[in-house]
């Protein structure tokens, strides 16, 4: 009876360890990331506002770039919009965001015709 008692704990000891391991893997694969935005030539502009999936998240003020907390993993759309002389100027990425980790993206937004020329 001791002997089957023994085998029972060992199994039983076995079973949790696994059910621990995969736990874990589960909490760690639910981790949120971050989204590093760069906008090289946000300074062009008189207001840049950053968009994850049409939801305005930031608002770039006198910046160039700007870092989103908290971003549950997954694929995102990511754009920039500038506003100059009541025009606005687009520009976006799809970005992967992984678990814990920072997902960088760099953005150009389309230069800002000079005055007497006409944006095309």
């Amino acid at each position: 009876m001791k002997q089957e008692t023994d085998s029972w704990v060992a199994e039983f000891q076995s079973n949790l360890a696994e059910l621990e391991k995969g736990l874990k893997s589960s909490v760690e694969s639910q981790k949120a990331g971050r989204i590093k935005v760069s906008v090289a030539n946000a300074t062009d502009f008189e207001a840049v506002s950053v968009l994850l999936n049409d939801n305005t998240v930031k608002e770039l003020a006198g910046a160039s770039e700007a870092l989103i907390d908290s971003v549950p993993p997954r694929a995102y759309e990511v754009r920039a919009v500038g506003t100059k002389d009541n025009r606005s100027y687009n520009a976006c990425k799809v970005v992967d965001v992984l678990p814990d980790r920072v997902a960088a993206v760099e953005l150009v937004l389309p230069p800002v015709p000079r005055e007497g020329v006409s944006a095309s």
